[in-house]
């Protein structure tokens, strides 16, 4: 037994399944068809689409929880690079850079900076959150890879958008 998802099923067979889906007024756990997905090159790590999207930290910080991510480790002052999400079962972790940074809990509300997502890509389980240790996305499950891009599409939708400048407003 198996779900049907879009990223495994035959172009032709989509409008089907979601006809089929519809009659049984069958409610989806999570979109199986409809949902964004990355198109990616041979060799391909990692996936930029969403770079340069700003957002403030606090609505951010909603993101991580309405999606499951978490705050990357801290780095410099405390800040935050990155976001992740574990998938223990699969050894990996998901992983969105962040330009400017999401400072740490302990400022407080008020500490409502800007920040800018950068690229997201998947690391083992146990790597350090780099793109240097980024694998292969052609060997990430096409369904996860597809709900990564969808959840990353959403958390960057709940910004401001693309930023031509956000290297300059981010720091």
């Amino acid at each position: 037994v198996s779900i049907a998802h879009e990223r495994l099923l035959p172009v032709e067979q989509v409008a089907t399944w979601q006809q089929h889906l519809t009659d049984y007024e069958v409610t989806s756990l999570f979109g199986q068809f409809g949902r964004p997905s990355p198109t990616i090159a041979k060799g391909q790590e990692s996936i930029s689409d969403f770079e340069g999207h700003m957002i403030p930290t606090r609505t951010l910080r909603g993101q991580l929880g309405r999606h499951g991510w978490q705050n990357g480790p801290g780095e410099d002052s405390g800040y935050a690079n990155t976001i992740v999400k574990h998938f223990l079962a699969a050894d990996l972790k998901a992983v969105i850079d962040l330009h400017g940074g999401l400072p740490p809990a302990s400022y407080g509300t008020d500490a409502d900076t800007l920040a800018a997502l950068g690229p997201l890509y998947v690391v083992a389980a146990n790597d350090y959150e780099s793109k240097q240790n980024a694998k292969d996305l052609n060997e990430i499950h096409p369904i996860l890879l597809s709900e990564l891009y969808a959840e990353a599409q959403a958390i960057a939708a709940a910004g401001t958008g693309f930023d031509p400048d956000y290297a300059k407003k981010v720091g």
